[in-house]
């Protein structure tokens, strides 16, 4: 064991470098054939400014504006330019989103590798968080989803940032930052990523030590405070932090997110350990009160991180995977409130910390405890080819959205997931198949009236008039500033010749613009039809 140990150990970096990059090659291949949905209809093939290649767009309006998703505060121009370069080369094939994210993780991977093995001299542990990472099934929201591309292009800006750190060329590094924060939000935490690296490559955490550091890190704190002032001003598209876009408990409350957050911590951390069944969209519960479960979980945490204080010099690794997995959960606990509570893409970035602890835990018991090495060893070859075969089969419920949906709904119940199968039925002729999922989502919430308008689309390729315009009244009825039913129903109208109804249509959007202004201009143009 040890001499395979050695041999590994003194492998140049360019062989291990293959090595990981035809890994990612061997687990992610079977998404190049996957195609396009879910939100790539708003961040990619239905974005205006992405296939028409609006570059001043990218960096001046919201990255949905032009998806017809609306305004939001979603700002990613490097990923929505990167978009809009694939689809100018591709159009919305699949393939080229899909290989782009293929590489991007084997870059990650790379440069994962490339930075551990310098920040702890030691090859073998390094080469086995790459893997850990390139093959583990949770990394597969972010890779196998072309709209999760944000994901590891940030990361990968964020690991050559600390790359030239690491080399001592601030320069480019704080470029290379500004890479990182131009494709995800998540970006904002890499200067905490740089000084987390630093401070463990001193191997000391005196109160001069941390002073060195902050000192080294600082442009990068400010250059991260001054994109984050942009973001809060000129770049806060609507006018509010709250990435949710709803008012309730939740979103008005930072105690009810942080002990949701600490609710949530034990099931990622099962999910690290039993990745199955992996599905998106999961229904999480919020917890407006304290219970035992989250005290466990704070009284963990609290000696965890004591712990890797306390035990610094001896064991750097232990504060350097809690450091980094605490910063990569930040985005997501809550402190700010975003689209999502619970997505498995949010174990993108904090699962590097864990996949770290775990892999010099492993070469510790490899190297030390030699009765159980070979155990050890084929304890990892079985889990690592487990995880990368678990990985494959993800990937292939990424292949079209109707496998995908249904996939899905085997795991939860879901209006939205119920409307998007329903469209794909819709879109594939299916119509049947679609007015039935659109039933059964409006049964689980009826708070959607695109729901009602994509039925009532269905009702009227079957020519079941009567039907059709009843969906999209109550389309009208849910949000009467929603555009879309009023178009249809003046066409249908007039496909079977009911004009009085037109002008009672018209009367009451007339009704609308009175108490909504913006509606005016639609309703200019609905006189126009």
């Amino acid at each position: 064991m040890r001499r395979l140990l050695s041999h590994i150990d003194h492998l140049s970096p360019l062989y291990v470098s293959t090595i990981l990059f035809f890994i990612t090659v061997i687990v992610y291949a079977n998404t190049l054939s996957n195609g396009l949905f879910y939100d790539d209809e708003h961040f990619i093939y239905n974005n205006i400014y992405v296939t028409s290649f609006s570059f001043f767009n990218f960096f001046t309006e919201s990255t949905t504006s032009g998806g017809g998703g609306g305004v939001s505060n979603y700002y990613r121009p490097l990923l929505t330019f990167l978009f809009s370069v694939q689809y100018f080369l591709f159009g919305n094939s699949g393939f080229i989103f899909h290989l782009v994210s293929l590489l991007l993780q084997a870059g990650c991977g790379i440069l994962i590798y490339t930075i551990f093995k310098k920040i702890f001299n030691s090859s073998i542990p390094a080469f086995l968080t790459a893997i850990l990472f390139i093959v583990h099934p949770i990394q597969t929201e972010a890779i196998s989803y072309a709209s999760g591309q944000g994901d590891p292009l940030s990361l990968f800006f964020l690991l050559l940032s600390i790359t030239y750190v690491l080399k001592k060329k601030t320069k480019t590094a704080l470029m290379l930052l500004g890479g990182s924060l131009l494709s995800k939000e998540t970006g904002l935490l890499a200067p905490g990523f740089i000084s987390l690296v630093l401070v463990v490559q001193e191997k000391n955490i005196s109160f001069s030590t941390i002073k060195s550091v902050l000192l080294k890190s600082l442009p990068f704190w400010i250059a991260s405070f001054s994109y984050f002032f942009l973001r809060l001003t000129i770049l806060n598209f609507s006018n509010t932090l709250n990435f949710y876009n709803a008012n309730n408990p939740y979103t008005e409350s930072i105690f009810v997110r942080l002990n949701t957050f600490f609710h949530i911590l034990p099931t990622y951390a099962l999910l690290l350990v039993k990745p199955f069944p992996l599905f998106i969209d999961r229904n999480v519960s919020i917890y407006t009160t304290i219970d035992p479960t989250v005290i466990i979980v704070i009284l963990i945490l609290g000696i965890a991180v004591s712990a890797s204080i306390y035990y610094f010099k001896k064991l750097p690794i232990l504060f350097f995977s809690i450091g980094w997995t605490a910063l990569g959960f930040i985005p997501t606990s809550g402190i700010i409130p975003i689209n999502g509570i619970m997505y498995e893409h949010f174990l993108y970035y904090p699962s590097i910390g864990i996949f770290t602890l775990v892999s010099f835990g492993i070469y510790y018991l490899l190297t030390n405890r030699s009765l159980i090495a070979i155990p050890i060893f084929i304890i990892l070859s079985s889990g690592l080819f487990y995880f990368s075969i678990l990985t494959i089969q993800r990937n292939s419920d990424w292949h079209d959205p109707i496998r995908f949906y249904n996939q899905t709904l085997t795991y939860t119940e879901s209006a939205r997931i119920r409307n998007n199968l329903a469209i794909a039925y819709a879109e594939s002729g299916d119509t049947k198949n679609a007015i039935i999922q659109y039933k059964k989502s409006v049964q689980i919430s009826d708070t959607y009236p695109q729901t009602h308008l994509n039925l009532g689309n269905s009702y009227l390729a079957l020519e079941a008039y009567t039907s059709a315009e009843q969906e999209y009244l109550k389309s009208i009825q849910l949000d009467p500033t929603f555009d879309r039913p009023y178009i249809s129903l003046i066409n249908l109208y007039k496909k079977t010749d009911q004009t009085e109804k037109i002008k009672n249509i018209l009367k009451l959007a007339e009704d609308v613009a009175k108490k909504n202004k913006n509606f005016i201009p639609f309703l200019e143009y609905l006189r126009t039809q």
